[in-house]
């Protein structure tokens, strides 16, 4: 465990380059390690500073955690509804950083009028991680631009999720 935890801010258009190195070194081990390299051309090209930059800018909200100066967790969330990114460095994962952005996303948007309804399109192994959040599959496997992931929804109204759940 860290000394204290990283401090959670709001990103803005400054971070998008740290932002997107983070979800490269982290979709590198993660997710893009067994894809052809014209779909990890493309996940990285739609996850470059310049995408990032124009997502914060737009209808995304992002997040990041801060320690030490350094960006150690990143969430991000499209219309109100859809978790587009939730990525944590290597070496904090399994210290409750993803679930802190999570549930400081999740607030922010029932704030601003999301009913408790939630959308991610999981990679494959983080399917575990939201179902310990409270997403449910609600479809099969699928791929998209040569990236396999799992639709997931998440139901805070349906008293059968909780979105403080756990994510390590």
């Amino acid at each position: 465990m860290t000394a204290s935890p990283p401090a959670i801010r709001a990103a803005t258009a400054e971070d998008a380059p740290a932002i997107a190195q983070l979800i490269a070194d982290v979709a590198s081990e993660f997710i893009l390690a067994e894809v052809t390299p014209e779909a990890r051309a493309l996940f990285l090209a739609t996850h470059d500073s310049t995408a990032i930059a124009r997502f914060i800018n737009g209808s995304f909200r992002y997040h990041i955690a801060e320690c030490a100066g350094r960006i150690v967790g990143v969430v991000g969330v499209r219309d109100n509804a859809h978790l587009y990114s939730l990525f944590v460095s290597k070496p904090f994962q399994g210290q409750g950083v993803g679930r802190r952005l999570w549930q400081h996303a999740v607030q922010e948007c029932l704030g601003l009028g999301n009913p408790g309804a939630f959308t991610v399109n999981s990679s494959l192994n983080a399917v575990a991680a939201y179902a310990r959040l409270g997403f449910a599959a609600s479809d099969g496997a699928q791929v998209r631009d040569g990236i396999s992931f799992v639709p997931m929804n998440l139901n805070l109204t349906a008293g059968t999720a909780d979105a403080s759940r756990r994510i390590d």
